[in-house]
């Protein structure tokens, strides 16, 4: 474990497993679960241009994330919300395939700490 996991905040992760035990791993799963569809909305909303709803979704993944400690998809979707907020946004389609990327990293991380 360690330095690998850096797409997760195992201080927030062990802190959740403590409290809440099992749940833990169901509410990891969940995430797991939903994620897909939210980054497919975010990359329709991108498609289309919609900033209101690129802030939108990104602001839902961003606040799931960050519950759960999965730090890299959090900052990328707190830059990509704030960039929409503000409506600059540069490169949405590279903001989004960062946020996959960050995901995909998470996923692998969330099975070594699950193991763990």
């Amino acid at each position: 474990m360690g330095e690998a996991m850096t797409s997760l905040n195992l201080t927030t992760l062990n802190e959740l497993k403590e409290m809440l035990e099992e749940g833990l791993d169901e509410l990891l799963d969940e995430y797991l679960i939903d994620t897909p569809s939210q980054l497919a909305q975010l990359r329709e909303a991108v498609e289309a241009g919609d900033i209101n709803a690129i802030a939108s979704v990104a602001h839902t993944l961003k606040g799931s994330s960050g519950n759960l400690g999965i730090n890299a998809v959090y900052l990328l979707c707190q830059e990509l919300e704030q960039e929409a907020k503000a409506g600059e946004l540069c490169d949405g389609a590279g903001n989004v395939a960062a946020i996959e990327a960050a995901f995909s990293q998470a996923k692998d991380d969330l099975a070594v700490f699950k193991a763990g």
